[in-house]
């Protein structure tokens, strides 16, 4: 289709979207395979519950493969009931969209051999209408989402979905070629090859009891194999070891504060370069990367036929890292020697308070940290005294590093940091490190 068709047709659009939802226990990871164990348990198999995990594709039947590496978990932690918006922050600190099966109460709706990425070609301001109307009976549809060009994902591997096929719907059984070479499979004789049957989704347009999915003009993406390094799409990731495919994406939040939110988060990652595991950031992308909020593009009044496309042009926000003179430099260092005679005092002080005993248990490292993102903490990033690792701390060194008794060490640093902040008019505050 010519690039002129696109313009003047509000239903299209050169972008499509992952939309991204709350946490619930039918869509979380960990609720779905405790829920498999028990079953299996109760089945008298033995499982170990620490190796739970879903495969991420199949390279033949009964032959599951994960490439998913618990270290993404770790590094920044979600509950079973996280809001939409703390998942899109989950996602932009991994710099990748993990792929899944599409769970739907515990029971997936990806078939075949490889999980898949979701998207939606629905014009943005159908989406937000369509997620009004929604929100209040589904914990499928918010106002969160992550944008990317469909060229790019097309490119990428993704094709749109099938809905529905021409013969009857029939899944396979044991004996069947198809058989275990996913979570849940086609019978062959449907027709539909194994490599393409993660695009098919069940429709039924009968006026009994219907199920259709039409609308959400859905696309997915799905993961062969780990050519990528992670399992799913890796847009924000260093695009020499990850062979990140994308080269233009923005993100979709509901208010100007969140997107104030993201953007200092971007910047957090910028400075780190990594995350805490050792997993690269694409600078480049990091500082190309928009950040619309629907807030903002609900104030003007041609809203109800915005596109993703003018977006681009007017809306974007993106990050810019704070620039940093000459006295918020020698107020930082001013700042380091306050914290320096302040950590003395008061060190001196709680060891007579603790009988002289400063290594007892429990043990950890006591570090001086903010999570605000100023022209300051851009300074002390800028002189090599702060740290950071994604995860929207900053680390700040002050020349008095503290390993020993962790109460101890909260004493300490607590009063250096009440005198740093009120010197500098920020928020520092002592942070343990459990050694």
């Amino acid at each position: 289709m010519a690039d002129w068709q696109h313009q003047t047709r509000i239903d299209l659009s050169s972008w499509i979207i992952h939309f991204v939802h709350e946490r619930t226990p039918e869509t979380s990871f960990e609720v779905q395979l405790n829920e498999m164990a028990e079953e299996a348990e109760l089945n008298g198999c033995t499982i170990d519950r620490s190796e739970l995990q879903f495969p991420d594709y199949y390279t033949a039947p009964n032959n599951p493969i994960s490439i998913f590496d618990q270290s993404f978990n770790d590094d920044w932690e979600l509950d079973n009931n996280a809001t939409a918006f703390e998942v899109i922050q989950r996602i932009i600190h991994d710099g990748f969209i993990r792929s899944g099966w599409s769970f739907r109460n515990t029971v997936p709706t990806v078939y075949g051999p490889y999980s898949a990425i979701c998207f939606t070609e629905m014009p943005l301001y159908a989406l937000i209408d369509y997620a009004n109307k929604r929100q209040s009976g589904s914990k499928f549809v918010g106002k969160y989402g992550i944008a990317f060009k469909k060229n790019e994902l097309f490119m990428a591997g993704a094709r749109n979905v099938i809905y529905g096929l021409s013969g009857r719907h029939k899944e396979s059984e044991e004996g069947d070629p198809y058989w275990g070479y996913g979570l849940r499979t086609l019978d062959s004789s449907c027709g539909l090859g194994i490599n393409e049957q993660f695009r098919y989704v069940y429709t039924k347009l009968s006026h009994d009891k219907p199920i259709d999915w039409t609308f959400e003009r859905e696309w997915r993406l799905p993961i062969k194999d780990d050519h990528w390094g992670v399992p799913g799409l890796p847009f924000l990731l260093d695009r020499s070891i990850y062979n990140n495919p994308i080269k233009d994406a923005f993100v979709i939040v509901e208010t100007d504060e969140e997107k104030d939110i993201i953007l200092e988060q971007l910047a957090n990652m910028y400075n780190s370069k990594a995350t805490n595991y050792g997993y690269e950031y694409d600078l480049e992308m990091l500082l190309r990367i928009g950040v619309v909020s629907i807030e903002e593009l609900s104030k003007h009044d041609s809203f109800t036929q915005i596109k993703i496309d003018d977006i681009t042009k007017t809306h974007f926000s993106k990050l810019k890292l704070k620039d940093v003179n000459d006295e918020v430099y020698s107020n930082i260092d001013k700042a380091l020697e306050i914290a320096g005679s302040v950590f003395d005092t008061e060190y001196e002080k709680q060891l007579v308070n603790y009988g002289g005993d400063t290594y007892s248990y429990p043990i950890s490292h006591m570090k001086l940290c903010t999570d605000d993102y100023t022209e300051i903490t851009q300074g002390m990033m800028n002189k090599g005294i702060a740290c950071c690792f994604g995860e929207g701390r900053y680390y700040i060194e002050i020349n008095r590093p503290f390993t020993g008794n962790e109460c101890f060490g909260y004493d300490v640093m607590r009063v250096v940091a009440d005198a740093i902040s009120d010197f500098l008019g920020q928020k520092f505050y002592a942070f343990a490190i459990p050694d």
